[in-house]
């Protein structure tokens, strides 16, 4: 897989020769400074920028020190207030690792080195980091032809006790069966045992952002206050969700060392074409050995969670303007 990403990095042609002065020098490459600002923003490498437009090393280095651009540009943050962003962030997503906080902050605008990130985290969420020590897994390794040929769909139903699903877009299959034909693998459905790839998201998913609701409801349950759970609080499940979500796409993938953005980019750039590959739609993207002698699991389908109230309930959400903050 390493080696697939690192093909795939190499730009197909190098950028267009102009000549920039009078004087008759030598043509240079024409690398605009949006580009390499974009690729700079986006976590790429000097080395990977340079794989990607095809040219050699030292002449980003030249471009960006031309651009005045560097990857090693800061906040100015004192400790204090990185410990209280670092608070305000463990709050609301807890038991989520330093790289996914890193991203977090710089989803606030906030860039720090590392060595200031980790000592602010073990100051501030000291359990959070021996959790994390607890948790880890091990990963498996992902081999499919480029970034973008598979996505798994799949559902997670952590919070299903209280009849919350956190589900994609259930339109996909015949979204990509109108727009790419029938019979040609666009939409392939297996037992879940093939589904194991995703598992590691829904865990991250869960340490990060649905644990933290999973206890507050069963406190909730207990003291049978239950009654507008959906109405106040699955707005703000969606809200994190969005970050989390965000986060995710700057989070480097071990095995690759880059993250499921830059694989995006590099993918893109690399014109591709997937119409000439052969594919066996029955293993596509299996890696494990898994049962196939295992039968189907039928799960349980709920229908949308329907928030209804009488008119005496409703006027008095609207007169106190709940929120989970106050409920």
């Amino acid at each position: 897989m390493a080696l697939r990403i690192k093909c795939n990095s190499f730009g197909s042609q190098k950028p267009r020769c102009v000549h920039t002065g009078e004087d008759g020098g030598p043509p240079v490459f024409e690398i605009p400074k949006s580009v390499l600002e974009c690729f700079l923003d986006e976590g790429f490498l000097i080395v990977e920028n340079a794989r990607i437009m095809s040219v050699s090393e030292s002449t980003i280095y030249r471009r960006t020190r031309c651009f005045g651009l560097s990857k090693m540009e800061f906040s100015a943050i004192t400790d204090e207030e990185l410990d209280r962003q670092i608070d305000e962030i463990t709050l609301r997503f807890p038991n989520c690792g330093q790289v996914l906080l890193k991203q977090l902050l710089a989803g606030r605008g906030v860039k720090v080195p590392r060595a200031n990130l980790r000592n602010s985290i073990n100051k501030v969420d000291r359990r959070g980091v021996q959790f994390q020590k607890k948790g880890r897994l091990q990963r498996r390794v992902y081999n499919i032809r480029a970034p973008n040929c598979l996505w798994h769909v799949d559902t997670n139903h952590k919070l299903i006790r209280w009849n919350i699903i956190i589900i994609v877009n259930v339109s996909i299959a015949d979204f990509m069966i109108e727009k790419r034909g029938p019979n040609r693998g666009s939409i392939i459905t297996r037992k879940s045992t093939h589904n194991q790839h995703i598992e590691r998201s829904w865990r991250d998913l869960y340490q990060g952002v649905l644990h933290f609701y999973y206890e507050l409801f069963l406190f909730m349950e207990d003291k049978n206050i239950l009654a507008v759970l959906h109405y106040i609080y699955l707005s703000e499940i969606n809200a994190k969700l969005d970050v989390w979500r965000n986060a995710s796409a700057h989070h480097r993938v071990r095995t690759t060392r880059s993250t499921p953005l830059q694989l995006w980019i590099a993918g893109h750039i690399k014109d591709l074409d997937m119409n000439d590959v052969t594919i066996d739609y029955e293993s596509y993207g299996i890696e494990d050995i898994v049962n196939n002698n295992q039968g189907e699991q039928h799960w349980p389908v709920f229908p949308p969670p329907q928030i209804a109230f009488d008119e005496n309930c409703q006027s008095e959400l609207d007169s106190q303007n709940y929120t989970s903050v106050n409920y």
